[in-house]
């Protein structure tokens, strides 16, 4: 009894929501943005497929991220990718690759505001622990900072 209670009250969620944006969308454009997509629940991602699959939606735009390097084959995650693609959404696939070192150099100069080849030992120490991750390198560069 409590399993069936608990679906009611995920399909009623799964409604509103898909009315919410619904709304929203018809009277303006919606952009919605989600990470870490890798970390998604099954009813998360039914509740995705619900919102992204609804042919009365105007205006509206998923977009959705996940670490690659986590999602293996038989991830829900692909799952329900092969779901929405079957429903005639088009999903289009964007790979973001790490920073080179020239681009780690680019933004640490533009970040302190000094010249590209003052910052190169300061590069090549992020680099070296960070490989070019985007989000490593902003990060060690945050916690330099707080330092």
């Amino acid at each position: 009894a409590r399993e069936e209670v608990d679906s009611k009250a995920i399909h009623r969620l799964m409604f509103l929501m898909q009315r919410f944006f619904r709304a929203v969308s018809s009277t303006t454009p919606v952009l919605l943005f989600l990470d870490d997509l890798q970390w998604a629940d099954s009813a998360s991602l039914e509740l995705i497929r619900t919102i992204v699959c609804d042919g009365n939606m105007t205006s509206f735009l998923f977009v959705g991220a996940h670490r690659s390097n986590e999602v293996g084959d038989d991830h829900i995650l692909l799952s329900a990718f092969r779901k929405i693609s079957g429903s005639g959404i088009s999903i289009h696939h964007i790979l973001l690759d790490n920073m080179d070192k020239i681009s780690v150099n680019a933004l640490i100069s533009d970040t302190i505001k000094l010249s590209p080849l003052l910052t190169r030992p300061l590069t090549d120490a992020v680099y070296s622990k960070t490989s070019g991750n985007c989000l490593f390198v902003v990060e060690l560069l945050a916690d330099l900072y707080r330092q």
